[in-house]
């Protein structure tokens, strides 16, 4: 009987050890992913001042080629490659939002593991009840992995949509402006 009480207590002794070097690996990888959000945030704030810069050198140059009519075709040229470079910094600003939200699910299973020691601590009544509410715990963590998932990739189509309709009215207001200004059939 002892044995079996002392096996028991050598398994619980393992089981508390490995979990406290599980513990220590989540919150280093939590503070990495911190640190990795911040870091996207900086990148996206950078790709949306760089953004701004663009649309600021687009309305120079559509100012500027009232000036300069001779250079109209190349002028139309410098606005089209501008914005591509925008939709492009666009689609960045999404690779970084999606990083984002990688981080944000890194957190949330942080938490529910918190949560799942809780449970630990108040105890069970034996084993089996604790396996099995470990069980459904990880039923529920998989349940709502897939719900958040499933809302993040409709999220990500939906902006995904909108960058692309942004793109499209902003290409067809500067041509517009420049068939406008030029009197030019594009």
């Amino acid at each position: 009987m002892s044995d079996s009480l002392t096996l028991k207590s050598q398994n619980l002794l393992t089981r508390v050890v490995a979990q406290e070097r599980e513990n220590a690996l989540l919150h280093a990888d939590l503070k990495q992913q911190k640190e990795l959000a911040e870091q996207t945030e900086a990148a996206e704030r950078t790709a949306l001042a760089e953004v701004e810069k663009s649309v600021e050198k687009i309305i120079l140059l559509c100012l500027s080629c009232a000036s300069h009519l001779e250079d109209k075709v190349e002028l139309i040229d410098a606005i089209e490659s501008e914005l591509k470079g925008n939709s492009e910094k666009e689609a960045a600003a999404a690779r970084s939002f999606e990083l984002y939200e990688q981080h944000t699910r890194t957190v949330d299973l942080a938490r529910r593991f918190q949560n799942a020691e809780k449970v630990r601590e108040l105890g069970c009544k034996d084993e089996e009840e604790y396996e099995r509410l470990e069980r459904m715990s990880a039923m529920a963590a998989e349940k709502e992995e897939a719900e958040i998932a499933r809302r993040e990739n409709l999220e990500l189509m939906q902006l995904e949509q909108e960058c692309i309709e942004l793109e499209r009215r902003t290409e067809l207001v500067s041509l517009q402006y420049a068939r406008d200004l030029f009197n030019v059939q594009v």
